[in-house]
């Protein structure tokens, strides 16, 4: 039997699709095309893109400009280096270790952000008792942020610094649900990380808000960076306490 008779139609229909989006470029920007492609998520930097098609630099900025020019790639700004374009294909999200997560715009911390979330889970939370995916998901819907996608484990910084700062509290709580499989029914049991609105007064201590703790840009703070101890107004009205 031939070879390609192994691959399924799916494959076989993809490689066709590939094939057509790659027509007329040069062997050169195909094996750069290969190379973004492998990159995935975390994308590929020109220096990299050197080493590996051992290209000179002019041959591979021509081949990357006619590549976006038929929307097969683009260039997205990296946290770790803002003014360095990191190449991926078209349609590929970014990682968070590109992007950095919801808190920044192209490549920028922004702490409105922040802000905007931290008062949006607040009153969330202040209605009735919230888990992090249903925050989340509440958020989402309602399109808080444009042209971002929330995940839990973003609510959850933000979360966590409300329980710190005393606004809210959380507790584990027993659930329960009937799970079916082949007809039968099982109870199952299990608990869940929930938030409900602060009980009571609060005490004030240096101690329950140290903001570095929940700050969802910690490992990215230190001298000499844009986001620092030095600058940060948090830090500095903790220190003050």
């Amino acid at each position: 039997a031939p070879l390609y008779s192994w691959v399924s139609e799916a494959e076989r229909l993809k490689s066709r699709q590939k094939s057509v989006r790659l027509k007329g470029l040069s062997q050169e920007s195909k094996h750069i095309y290969q190379e973004i492609e492998a990159a995935a998520e975390k994308g590929i930097g020109m220096r990299d893109l050197k080493f590996k098609t051992n290209y000179p630099g002019p041959l591979i900025r021509k081949a990357l400009d006619t590549m976006a020019g038929k929307a097969l790639i683009k260039w997205v700004h990296t946290i770790q280096a803002k003014n360095v374009k990191i190449w991926m294909l078209k349609d590929i999200e970014p990682s968070r270790e590109v992007k950095g997560g919801p808190w920044y715009e192209d490549g920028e911390y922004e702490h409105n952000i922040v802000t905007t979330l931290y008062k949006a889970c607040e009153g969330l939370v202040a209605k009735k008792e919230q888990t992090a995916q249903s925050v989340t998901d509440a958020i989402n819907r309602a399109g808080l942020l444009v042209g971002k996608t929330l995940h839990a484990v973003d609510v959850e910084y933000v979360l966590s610094a409300l329980e710190l700062d005393g606004k809210l509290e959380g507790y584990h709580k027993a659930v329960s649900a009937i799970v079916k499989k082949e007809g039968q029914s099982t109870m199952t049991r299990g608990k869940e990380y929930v938030y409900r609105k602060k009980k009571g007064g609060t005490i004030d201590s240096p101690f329950t808000s140290v903001p570095c703790c929940v700050c969802p840009v910690a490992d990215k703070c230190a001298e000499g960076q844009e986001i620092n101890p030095t600058d940060c107004a948090y830090f500095g009205s903790w220190l003050d306490f």
